[in-house]
């Protein structure tokens, strides 16, 4: 997957259009921390104006459980935002902008054609938690075991509660069945 973000080399036009990105205002939630606006900005940039979501789509068309794949790539745009940044988003935003970035690429594999379900993005939801404690120089046996004690169902709830109010998707709600006797 290297090559993937590099800047500054010749590329190869591409064989369909470019991906047509979301309006940056409607797509990105408000916040008052300008690091992490710069930062929705500049992966907005890159996905959509630079041509990496281009290259996500041809990816997501040519490889079988792409999960882990789409979860590297939005790590390295998550530490690619952060870096351009200067470091200086709020640690508490890191979380939610890497939530935003996943759900960004996998909107873009899925509309390429790529064949996503719940838990192709805990999957990589799950990836991507390991990949920052990794970074962070963390053991992760023991959150990886414990990780994969935790349902679907309950990932999918922390990420949309780690995404800002305008941002997350909606759960849906839980029936309760009457016992009978």
């Amino acid at each position: 997957m290297s090559g993937i973000l590099s800047q500054g080399q010749p590329q190869q036009a591409p064989q369909a259009q470019p991906q047509q990105g979301p309006d940056m205002e409607e797509e990105v939630p408000e916040s008052e921390d300008q690091a992490l606006m710069a930062a929705y900005e500049w992966v907005h940039n890159k996905l959509y104006s630079e041509g990496v979501g281009d290259k996500i789509s041809e990816v997501a068309k040519s490889l079988e459980g792409i999960d882990g794949t789409l979860a590297n790539i939005a790590y390295k745009l998550t530490q690619g935002a952060d870096t351009a940044t200067d470091g200086n988003i709020a640690e508490e935003n890191l979380v939610p902008l890497g939530v935003f970035v996943l759900n960004e690429v996998f909107e873009i594999a899925e509309a390429s054609g790529a064949k996503i379900g719940p838990e192709s993005v805990n999957s990589a939801f799950k990836q991507l938690i390991i990949l920052w404690l990794q970074d962070n120089g963390q053991d992760t046996a023991q959150i990886e075991q414990a990780m994969s004690a935790v349902g679907d169902e309950q990932f999918a709830q922390v990420a949309n509660e780690a995404m800002p109010e305008e941002q997350a998707e909606p759960q849906p709600e839980q029936q309760e069945v009457p016992q009978n006797g």
